[in-house]
């Protein structure tokens, strides 16, 4: 169970997520190839990271920054990049059980 605190939170956080991150997410109703989409798709994980997982969007960032330098065939920056995305998974997910479990807080949840 999500306590009315913890729900409370994730609605705020939900909020913000959806006017920061709002270009990335019109990205991703407007692309149309593969590569486009996986594009807009990872944009938006690192958009919503940066609020939600900021110590792995952290990790991600620095990863990129050293990654011109670095000959590991991109793995670090794969990890990060899974890291980040595990973790922005989590939050949804908690997200979405709280929306489950206290609708009511998520009723004005609108961009």
């Amino acid at each position: 169970p999500i306590s009315v605190k913890e729900a409370t939170a994730l609605s705020k956080s939900l909020q913000k997520m959806l006017r920061e991150c709002q270009e990335q997410q019109q990205q991703m109703n407007i692309c149309t190839s593969d590569q486009d989409c996986a594009q807009a798709s990872m944009g938006l994980t690192i958009c919503m990271g940066k609020l939600w997982c900021p110590l792995q969007h952290e990790a991600m960032m620095k990863t990129l920054l050293r990654e011109d330098t670095d000959d590991d065939d991109g793995n670090e920056v794969e990890t990060a990049l899974e890291n980040l995305t595990n973790c922005v998974a989590a939050v949804q997910s908690r997200t979405q059980q709280a929306k489950q479990e206290h609708s009511k807080l998520f009723n004005t949840t609108t961009n």
